[in-house]
């Protein structure tokens, strides 16, 4: 006796290699509307005649029943109520499946593995129940991958489909049909309110009110555009978002498509047709095709439509099919490619989708709501192209202005800033084509080299997620030159090619321009390579591990961990970024103040003889305003240098006088809560003026000293433990002139050693010097 045995997949592509990879290639196609593959074989020690054919998907969706999809006579409330029927998404495919099971006597599943495919399974079940109804003749093979090791195995391993995975989902199904079918959103007018408290007070104001009234009804037509004709750069666009298929991948499939005469030239910037394009004979070809025939007769009968104007960049023809092809004659992925490309064709050919446009405006205590909604009236080119597809929204066509709108709920929705997810493959060949790096044939081998070299990797979704070595690699060529990072130079020596190509710049000319630029780059970065190495040691050696955390950084809100290894320097391990700091010092927490610039926390820096000054991190690496000075070939910047207006800790608030030694051009600044250690610090050289340490509380005045043009000092001693001479216990004087306090002050030079915060000579400023010399226009006004 020889068992008939029907294996049914999810897509004709995965029919096809189900049946070649079993049949050992030996499967003989009959065209059907969904192909069929048929060979002899054995099943289960029994000799058998296999039949393997597919869905498309979903055989049936569930919707409400005739009486309740009006929504001019439902009443919103009775649809949570309301039965339920499935219908089918599409005869053809039930049709079909249940001729093929006709003398059958068994049957094997091959849908997707996932929770949908398992629901199939059953809709599948359901259309051969005539034929194959006894469950002990039905199987489900469970595979992972469309390669012959894995089909085979899935056939020696055949199981039971579950029928609970498939209730899930019907069960969401439904779920989302009374949801979607009872629920209108309003949206708040006012939109975001990003102060709490305001937010649940108008909450509350609205909260009351029940039943809303429509002050605004308006109904307008819009269009979804059809789209212009294909190109390299979008093929690839969509073979990543669409398709799953990598650039590099998709290239070398449209190339072989070329090559057997299946399409056009792949790589092509151009949009536009050429004027003598024959649309209708292309389109003709594809009148009899099992699965977009229909749809281009039609086309081809009255609504054939000129495409769009595109841009015709003067080298090829946009990527055309040019000749009718079946899933038979073609590998899975090059027929998926073929099959966009075919259809996106035929989608340039047809109408605009057609919509209506409903909105709403609902006043509730006070306050506006608005619901904007839209109604597919002619699918136009979205039938051909699905992913486009409109879905229509649930728009009640009774409501007039001045009609009473019921609300179920009004709600409030708290939600937070999220930053930006990482880019997509598609998302990356766009912004490429923007900024002009690589070209229509380069593109898609520059996306393949950063993956190859270990710079990202690519995520399910085609999601690009830059390695540790990727991100290290950018900040470290950032931190030498910023602009080597950029798409500004790319895409510059792009465009001076392409002046070569239009025959606006001559070869040598644009080789020795190109060739100075990088030449210049490359020897500023090779004199400065010890920042990347800075880079690279502590994010691929033991020197991250070891760091001790003490300061927060701004970007992350982690702490940024102190490598005190030469030079010592912080390090964030989440951002992947160094800051170096004043070399020779002790670096210190600074009791989480924080910068108002960068949100960066504060370290202050102690060096031998007691001189210290604050740093943020950040400011000190990137210094936001022109007094930064140079070391070691950067800019940097301490807060005792910052002219910041506000903060407390910066050369604006805490500026005294100009620094007491003559051969120096600093400032002595007010180093603000060092409770203990009071002390005014230059901000260049060590010189210090130590104040009398039993002070509670210390601040730079507001005042100048008629005498001598500084800042007068604020001191505040507790009961009784004053050192002043009348013993007060508050005092406002200048620590150079009056008698009263200086006798109590005392002006120490720290020990240099090794401390290197600035390189560089004075700057020029030409003022006078020493004690009570004039203040020289550098500080608060400067």
């Amino acid at each position: 006796m020889v068992r008939r045995v029907l294996m049914v997949a999810e897509k004709p592509s995965i029919a096809e290699s189900v049946a070649q990879h079993l049949s050992n290639g030996q499967a003989v196609k009959r065209p059907r509307a969904l192909p069929v593959y048929e060979y002899d074989g054995h099943f289960h020690g029994y000799p058998a005649r296999f039949c393997v054919t597919s869905t498309t998907g979903h055989i049936f969706s569930c919707d409400f029943t005739p009486q309740h999809q009006s929504w001019d006579r439902t009443d919103e409330e009775v649809l949570f109520s309301a039965p339920v029927v499935w219908k089918e998404e599409s005869g053809k495919v039930s049709k079909h499946l249940a001729h093929e099971a006709e003398g059958c006597d068994t049957l094997v599943l091959w849908l997707d593995c996932d929770r949908e495919g398992e629901n199939i399974c059953f809709e599948v079940m359901q259309v051969v129940a005539r034929s194959i109804h006894d469950m002990r003749n039905i199987w489900r093979a469970k595979f992972s991958a469309i390669t012959r090791e894995a089909i085979t195995e899935a056939f020696r391993n055949l199981g039971r489909p579950n029928k609970h995975l498939s209730d899930a989902v019907s069960c969401r199904q439904e779920l989302d049909l009374n949801r979607s079918g009872a629920q209108i959103t309003f949206e708040w007018v006012r939109g975001r309110v990003f102060d709490e408290l305001i937010a649940r007070l108008l909450h509350q104001k609205v909260s009351h009110n029940k039943v809303g009234k429509v002050v605004d009804v308006s109904v307008g037509a819009d269009t979804r555009a059809r789209p212009t004709a294909l190109n390299t750069v979008e093929l690839m666009k969509v073979a990543s978002k669409l398709l799953g298929i990598g650039p590099h991948h998709a290239m070398q499939l449209a190339e072989n498509l070329y090559v057997s005469g299946y399409i056009s030239y792949p790589r092509t910037e151009s949009t536009a047709y050429p004027s003598s394009f024959d649309f209708k004979g292309a389109l003709a070809q594809h009148e009899r095709h099992p699965q977009w025939g229909a749809y281009v007769q039609g086309l081809l009968k009255d609504r054939y439509t000129r495409p769009k104007a595109g841009k015709d960049a003067g080298d090829h023809p946009p990527i055309t099919p040019m000749r009718a092809a079946n899933p038979g004659e073609l590998s899975s992925d090059s027929w998926r490619l073929y099959e966009y490309i075919t259809r996106h064709f035929i989608a340039t050919l047809s109408p605009d989708c057609k919509l209506c446009k409903t909105k709403l405006v609902v006043e509730l205590g006070g306050e506006f709501f608005t619901f904007t909604g839209k109604v597919v009236e002619d699918p136009g080119f979205t039938e051909i192209l699905s992913h486009f597809a409109v879905k229509d929204d649930k728009i009640p066509t009774n409501i007039q202005v001045g009609s009473d709108f019921p609300m179920s709920d009004v709600r409030l929705q708290a939600g937070q800033t999220q930053p930006p997810g990482y880019l997509t493959e598609s998302d990356l060949i766009g912004m490429m084509e923007r900024h002009g790096i690589g070209t229509d044939a380069s593109i898609s081998q520059h996306v393949n080299n950063i993956v190859e070299r270990g710079y990202c990797t690519v995520k399910p979704g085609r999601v690009m997620q830059p390695t540790k070595l990727g991100i290290v690699l950018i900040h470290g060529i950032k931190s030498i030159d910023p602009e080597l990072v950029l798409p500004l130079v790319r895409s510059k020596v792009e465009e001076y090619v392409t002046l070569i190509a239009e025959g606006k710049a001559g070869l040598d000319e644009v080789l020795s321009s190109v060739l100075d630029l990088f030449f210049g780059k490359f020897r500023y970065f090779k004199e400065n390579i010890e920042r990347f190495d800075a880079l690279m040691g502590a994010s691929f050696t033991s020197l991250a591990a070891s760091g001790k955390p003490i300061t927060r950084c701004g970007n992350c809100m982690r702490y940024l961990k102190h490598l005190e290894a030469r030079p010592q320097r912080l390090y964030c391990p989440y951002c992947e970024v160094t800051y170096a700091l004043p070399q020779g010092g002790t670096i210190k927490q600074y009791s989480s103040y924080k910068c108002p610039l960068d949100n960066f926390e504060l370290v202050i820096c102690h060096i031998d003889g007691g001189k210290s000054f604050p740093i943020c991190p950040n400011c000190y690496n990137n210094p936001p305003f022109d007094e930064s000075i140079e070391r070691g070939g950067r800019k940097v910047m301490a807060c005792d240098e910052c002219r910041h207006p506000t903060c407390a800790h910066s050369l604006a608030k805490n500026y005294v006088a100009d620094c007491i030694d003559e051969r120096c051009d600093g400032c002595m600044a007010f180093v603000p809560r060092s409770s203990g250690k009071w002390k005014i610090c230059c901000n260049h050289c060590t010189m210090m003026i130590l104040l009398p340490p039993t002070a509670q509380r210390v601040y730079v005045s507001s005042e100048e000293c008629k005498e001598c043009g500084a800042m007068m000092m604020d001191l505040q001693f507790p009961e009784g433990q004053s050192p002043l001479a009348n013993r007060k216990d508050r005092v406002v004087a200048c620590v150079f002139c009056d008698p009263t306090i200086s006798s109590s002050v005392s002006e120490v030079r720290g020990r240099m050693g090794n401390f290197s915060r600035r390189g560089g000579g004075g700057r020029g400023r030409g003022r006078g010097r020493g004690r009570g010399h004039g203040r020289g226009g550098r500080g608060r006004n400067g």
